[in-house]
């Protein structure tokens, strides 16, 4: 509660002044959202209805040519079949992994939760040769779209669409442009323990067309080192990245290093048709399986994804200016099991868009999605 009030605090001493007196330099936008959903059980013979009211806050401001503030709040309303149902659900939505606690979370009814929390929070520092940020950041090492080994610091969770802007990691990240489309990051990220802290450095450079990635460093008591690329053969987009993790500390009943590699193309047709196709090699799952509580969690780079290997295949239509569709395929042959989410967007009118997504589970018998199940979600968000 103390880190949430000072969160509040900073906020009020440092935006707000720049907000009143209306400053040029000074930016203020976001959305509101309304989301219901039904959700069905494998068998169809139960369903739950729940409804999310997202609003989100950006704020920014740009002290002077090389100073800039940054302020994000996410809110969130849960309420319906899944909250009054789940006991635990106050306490899965309001987990905040950073070195600071800047989540919150009020129990309005016994069916609804308030959610509040800030993903974005740092000051920044920057000229033509560094830049140096401080604070709550996204730090995105990942290059593929779906399964980032390289991303030591935030990953994220494919499956949780609604999380647009991706989660932020507490950290001091320090870039230095050396000339040409080379640079040199530092990033380290502290924990209340150093066996849960993330620390490492970044390389990149473009070789032939090609950008490359070279990181190494320490990542939750593993010593990781990996790299990846991003390029194009012909027309169509060619990326990889891979990271080797090894335990510093020997532990008998699990292996010792493993490896998380992924690779995936992508091609822009005529008529504006975007296809992803990717391939994900997930050594850590040999170490500790994950379980269905963490769906929609971000998981670790070390171990990235529900089983050994999945296929995914991802495409996007635009219809028309204002209507588009797309369809996602996930298959894990290891566990028999496949994952679809097809959904569409449609702009109303200026700020104001529609959509709705769908995810479907299915998978064979004792394996995670063996329950599977259907979710249905509408969408209506307007931006300012």
């Amino acid at each position: 509660m103390k880190v949430y009030s000072l969160l509040i605090s900073f906020f009020v001493s440092l935006f707000l002044p720049a907000f009143i007196l209306g400053q040029s330099n000074f930016y203020m936008q976001g959305y509101v959202k309304e989301m219901p959903s039904v959700s069905f059980s494998r068998d169809f013979d139960q369903a739950y209805v729940d409804n999310l009211l997202h609003n989100r806050l950006n704020f920014r401001w740009q002290i002077n040519q090389e100073w800039r503030a940054v302020f994000e709040l996410r809110n969130r309303i849960f309420s319906g079949d899944t909250p009054n149902g789940n006991p635990f659900f106050g306490e899965m939505i309001g987990q905040d992994n950073g070195f600071l606690n800047l989540s919150k979370t009020w129990k309005l009814a016994d069916h609804s939760y308030l959610h509040s929390m800030s993903d974005r929070l740092y000051v920044q520092w920057g000229n033509q040769d560094w830049q140096i940020r401080l604070g709550r950041q996204r730090i995105n090492w990942g290059i593929n779209m779906v399964s980032n080994p390289n991303d030591l610091f935030n990953t994220y969770s494919f499956f949780d669409f609604d999380y647009e802007e991706r989660p932020g990691a507490d950290a001091l990240r320090i870039e230095r442009y050396l000339g040409g489309m080379s640079r040199i990051e530092l990033a380290v990220s502290p924990a209340e323990h150093i066996s849960d802290a993330v620390a490492a450095l970044l390389f990149g450079t473009n070789i032939k067309g090609y950008d490359v990635q070279l990181i190494s460093g320490y990542f939750k008591n593993r010593l990781a080192i990996g790299g990846g690329w991003a390029g194009s053969l012909g027309g169509t987009g060619f990326k990889g990245e891979a990271t080797y993790f090894r335990d510093i500390e020997l532990v008998d009943s699990i292996p010792s290093s493993n490896i998380v590699a992924a690779i995936s193309f992508d091609h822009l047709f005529v008529g504006g048709l975007y296809v992803v196709a990717e391939a994900l090699y997930n050594g850590g799952n040999k170490r500790q399986p994950i379980n269905a509580l963490q769906f929609l969690q971000p998981l670790r780079p070390d171990n990235i994804s529900f089983s050994e290997f999945s296929l995914t295949g991802s495409a996007m239509m635009p219809f028309s200016p204002i209507f588009s569709g797309n369809l996602a395929l996930i298959y894990f042959p290891d566990m028999g099991a496949v994952f679809a989410m097809p959904g569409f967007s449609w702009s109303v009118i200026t700020n104001l868009d529609l959509s709705f997504v769908a995810q479907a589970f299915k998978g064979r018998e004792n394996s995670l999605f063996a329950q599977g199940g259907l979710a249905c979600y509408l969408g209506l968000k307007w931006s300012f």
